[in-house]
């Protein structure tokens, strides 16, 4: 049998400032805070925009070698596929070096419309 990770879908929520990190805990510490309790995460907000190697790497340094992450694709891969798709998912491809060895999966979370077809594929 496989390892089982536990984790969510994010760690950067307001809310969670005094049921899971401290009170006070600033926005940049959630993370670090989070991947003490944790060691795997969804990153979401890649859903919304396009991440950057950069950004995705500074991501990556603030939790330990054993961390992993799934990202979930960018919306226009998956939901808004209009001209142009290509070019975003090869930065996006691009952009996930910057996890490295921390990257263990892409979410592609697809509409409901979404149909299993030879264009789709």
């Amino acid at each position: 049998m496989g390892t089982i990770l536990v984790g969510t879908s994010g760690y950067s929520y307001d809310d969670w400032v005094g049921p899971v990190y401290p009170p006070g805990t600033d926005r940049r510490d959630f993370l670090r805070l989070y991947a003490q309790r944790f060691s795997f995460t969804e990153l979401n907000f890649s859903y919304y925009r396009l991440p950057a190697e950069r950004a995705l790497a500074q991501i990556a340094a603030k939790v330990p070698d054993r961390f992993q992450f799934v990202v979930k694709a960018y919306r226009s891969i998956t939901h808004d596929r209009g001209a142009g798709w290509e070019h975003d998912a090869e930065r996006f491809l691009n952009a996930l070096t910057g996890l490295g060895s921390k990257l263990v999966g892409i979410l592609l979370q697809f509409p409901y419309s979404f149909h299993y077809t030879t264009e789709n594929r």
